[in-house]
């Protein structure tokens, strides 16, 4: 696994990536918070441009419009022990119409864990997440993640995270509307730091 490169989504500070179900749509969003204090997208092709990678889909049966924010921000961010894993925190996203959907995010799984999306290096890479290939053909792993951050093999081994790319897990959230909690869905988030963040420093 090779480092970074300058620029790129795993290059600093903390990354958000999430697909979250609604109650009436599907909201997707990804965006990553320099050192710096910058906010950039994230998300596949959407790498450094100012701003947030996100989409809004509204059910088949809706006359709304799909959109996409305009601007995001946190507050409020907590960490497991001090680790690099997201606790709960506090999501602000601007949307076309100048208005902010507020949300509380409270994790409530343990994480799933990856070195790679289940297909990175074929049949069995041993990465984590294996792909579905028939009746026969079963791909995945057993690991130890009773460590908030630390992930071992059943002989105790340490598998080492993705270098400069913090601690890969997918954690189930809770995303409920502040200014309406009938508005309450759950996603899977990726909240990642990769190298440190408000004083807690990636793996």
């Amino acid at each position: 696994l090779n480092p970074p490169a300058p620029g790129s989504f795993r290059a600093d500070g903390m990354r958000h990536w999430a697909v979250v179900n609604m109650p009436d749509r599907c909201l997707y969003y990804a965006f990553r918070l320099g050192e710096d204090g910058r906010y950039t997208a994230s998300g596949t092709g959407r790498q450094a441009q100012p701003g947030i990678h996100s989409w809004v889909e509204y059910g088949y049966e809706s006359d709304k419009k799909s959109f996409s924010y305009t601007d995001v921000s946190i507050e409020d961010h907590e960490w497991e022990e001090g680790l690099p894993r997201f606790k709960r925190g506090k999501l602000n996203l601007t949307r076309p119409d100048g208005g902010i959907d507020r949300f509380q995010l409270e994790v409530v799984s343990e994480p799933v864990y990856m070195r790679a999306g289940g297909y990175a290096d074929g049949w069995n890479d041993r990465l984590g997440r294996g792909v579905y290939r028939g009746e026969l053909l079963v791909e995945g792993e057993v690991w130890d993640i009773s460590h908030p951050v630390k992930v071992f093999d059943m002989d105790g081994n340490e598998i080492p995270q993705m270098s400069g790319g913090g601690s890969y897990a997918e954690l189930s959230t809770v995303y409920t509307n502040l200014d309406d909690p009938s508005d309450t869905g759950v996603g899977i988030l990726e909240c990642v730091i990769m190298t440190e963040f408000e004083g807690v420093k990636g793996p």
